[in-house]
């Protein structure tokens, strides 16, 4: 009896804390489940020679304790700086290619995986893939998913879900301490997100990228032209859904009580960032003023914990506690 006991508590408590986690998921059974069409496959347990073709999983696994032995590290060279990874065995994980153009599979099967981990979005040439090594098809039922329902289910392939989530716990401790931290300052501080290209283009970042989400989310504000559908800025700038193009004129729109620059130029002279300060429209602003304008690394682009965690950095540090900065 008292056994019994025992194993209803615990069931009890994983299911409060995969609600707390997941919000509108009451139990792990409901979440998007792992795809694998080729079901006599077995998967290894633990994988020596991991192959990730995806950006986002890519972070998952490093979130996970895993170097895989071959990735898509080009587009996302900063999480080799937060996770400490040394240059040797960043130099190790081989390179398998942007995510959105065509699977080199000569350059897969040199790497010689004991398991590949990639998208649905792969299905047509999977027959190919399992043929190099046993291979999992993660489907997140969604073109924008969550990351963390996403970073979940590939733990789940990688017999990892304990370590989700614990990762996922302290993340959500971390969100609900902020808030109670902030106190009435949350509702009331917009927080403006500017996206710098190194020839000197302007973007706007709406609600719906990964660093707006978490804004959102923590519960922060944003600035009005911040806040504008992804369906009207994909009216307004085709081939864009989350970010949009303004014009030096339109500076102003950028204005907030805060301010985070993204800019992909930081290890390249910063001449992007240079050049905006430059600009007489840029000591008008208010947040200029107020020395409230802060240059972070492409990690607000990211995709799981390791990025998610390093974007809760910088708004501990500049939002909740007002750390100035030298305009």
């Amino acid at each position: 009896m008292r056994h019994n006991r025992s194993i209803g508590v615990k069931v009890v408590f994983l299911g409060l804390l995969v609600l707390l986690l997941f919000g509108n998921y009451s139990c792990e059974a409901s979440l998007p489940k792992i795809s694998n069409l080729d079901y006599t496959q077995t998967t290894p347990i633990n994988s020596k020679r991991l192959v990730v073709l995806e950006s986002d999983f890519f972070e998952d696994v490093l979130a996970l304790g895993i170097i895989p032995a071959g990735a898509p590290k080009k587009n996302v060279s900063y999480l080799q700086q937060i996770q400490g990874i040394s240059p040797m065995t960043w130099q190790n994980i081989q390179e398998t290619g942007a995510p959105w153009l065509p699977v080199n599979l000569e350059n897969i099967l040199a790497m010689k995986p004991d398991m590949i981990l990639t998208s649905k979005s792969r299905q047509e040439i999977y027959p190919l893939l399992s043929k190099i090594a046993p291979t999992i098809l993660i489907d997140p039922k969604s073109d924008y998913p969550d990351w963390k329902t996403v970073f979940y289910l590939v733990a789940d392939a990688l017999n990892k879900k304990d370590k989700a989530v614990e990762i996922l716990t302290d993340y959500q401790t971390r969100l609900q301490k902020f808030r109670k931290d902030m106190g009435t300052r949350l509702a009331l501080t917009q927080v403006s997100i500017v996206y710098l290209k190194t020839e000197g283009s302007i973007f706007l970042f709406n609600k719906e990228f990964f660093g707006g989400k978490i804004v959102e989310k923590i519960g922060l504000s944003r600035p009005p032209s911040q806040t504008v559908d992804k369906t009207i800025i994909a009216k307004m700038f085709p081939g864009y859904g989350s970010i949009y193009l303004i014009s030096w004129e339109k500076f102003s729109d950028a204005d907030g009580d805060v301010m985070f620059v993204v800019s992909d130029d930081i290890r390249k002279g910063n001449t992007a960032w240079e050049q905006i300060r430059t600009q007489p429209l840029w000591s008008k602003l208010k947040v200029v003023q107020q020395h409230k304008v802060h240059q972070v690394n492409l990690y607000w682009f990211g995709s799981g914990p390791i990025a998610a965690n390093q974007v809760l950095n910088d708004l501990e540090k500049y939002v909740l506690y007002q750390n100035r900065s030298i305009n």
